[in-house]
């Protein structure tokens, strides 16, 4: 890890301190989000859980902080050039993207001409892990237009 830090520099070595420094607070922030997930999600949900868990632990803390930048890459622009027909399946209570600020914002700006947007309430983030059912309905159904 000292040589990708040294790769990057001082301000990620701050960074990424400041963040460590914070671990035990973020801890009890997923903790906290963790059980409000686990009385949401459904049979089977528990095992959606420990996967999710499973793949944000084999995340490295250099791609984990160096992707940050590129959410802030705005690619509206591009959405209009979209010109096949397109399905958005979206929880209503993803905390990661926000529904509000992504698929909502995708239909209500028409930014893609030809778009279906399924809304999943109470889904999460990942929803096709907490929700099969009923992403597999919207696949289908859309597949089948």
């Amino acid at each position: 890890m000292i040589q990708v830090f040294e790769k990057t520099g001082p301000d990620f070595q701050r960074k990424l301190d400041a963040l460590c420094n914070r671990s035990s607070e973020l801890s009890t922030d997923i903790e906290a989000a963790a059980r409000k997930t686990i009385a949401k999600v459904r049979a089977g949900g528990d095992a959606a859980l420990r996967a999710s868990f499973a793949v944000a632990a084999g995340a490295g803390p250099h791609a984990t902080y160096a992707c940050v930048d590129s959410w802030l890459t705005d690619f509206r622009g591009d959405l209009p050039k979209i010109d096949v027909p397109t399905l958005v399946v979206h929880g209503t209570a993803d905390r990661i993207l926000p529904f509000e600020a992504t698929a909502k914002r995708l239909r209500d700006e028409r930014l893609i001409a030809d778009l279906e947007v399924v809304e999943v309430p109470d889904g999460p983030h990942n929803i096709a892990w907490t929700h099969p059912d009923e992403v597999n309905a919207a696949l289908l159904g859309f597949l089948a237009r």
